[in-house]
C-alpha cells in the first residue's frame, strides 16, 4: 500500500508514508526495510519539498540504510538554506559521525543565526566527542 502511495503522488503523502514506515518498525523492531524500499524512500526524500517531510525522511534513512551513504548525505545537506534540512543533517551526524565531521559542523556555526542550529550542533559534536573517545 505505501508504495502505491508512493507511485501516485509521494509528495503528497510524504509524511503518511513516513509515518507509516515509523509505526510499522516501532511495533515489529525486527522488520528490516527492504533495499528497493530504501530507494524509493531516498528517491521521495530529493524530491519532495516540504522541510518537515525532508527533515523525517533523512531521519528514518539515517536509522535503516547504509551508514556511509546516510553521512556522506547529511555532510552535504548542511549547506541547505533550509533549517530544517540542516537540523536532521546535523541531527544525523551526532548520531554517525566521525570526528573528522567537526569541521563542517564548525563551518555551520559560522553561517547560522539559529539559536536551535547551535545548540543541536553542539550536542552533536559532543556525541562524537564521546564516541570517539576524544
Amino acid at each position: 500500500y505505501v508504495l502505491e502511495l508512493v507511485g501516485q503522488s509521494s509528495e503528497i503523502f510524504a509524511k503518511e508514508i513516513v509515518d507509516t514506515v515509523e509505526a510499522v518498525c516501532r511495533r515489529q523492531p525486527d522488520a528490516l526495510i527492504g533495499p528497493e524500499f530504501k530507494v524509493v524512500l531516498r528517491r521521495l526524500l530529493n524530491s519532495v519539498g516540504a522541510a518537515e517531510s525532508r527533515y523525517e525522511l533523512a531521519r528514518l534513512l539515517a536509522d535503516n540504510d547504509n551508514v556511509d551513504a546516510t553521512r556522506a548525505t547529511a555532510l552535504f545537506d548542511l549547506g541547505s538554506a533550509d533549517d530544517m534540512v540542516v537540523l536532521a543533517a546535523v541531527e544525523i551526524i551526532g548520531k554517525y559521525g566521525k570526528g573528522q565531521d567537526v569541521d563542517a559542523l564548525e563551518k555551520v556555526t559560522e553561517n547560522t543565526d539559529s539559536d536551535e542550529i547551535l545548540e543541536l550542533i553542539g550536542d552533536a559534536v559532543g556525541k562524537i566527542f564521546a564516541r570517539e573517545g576524544e
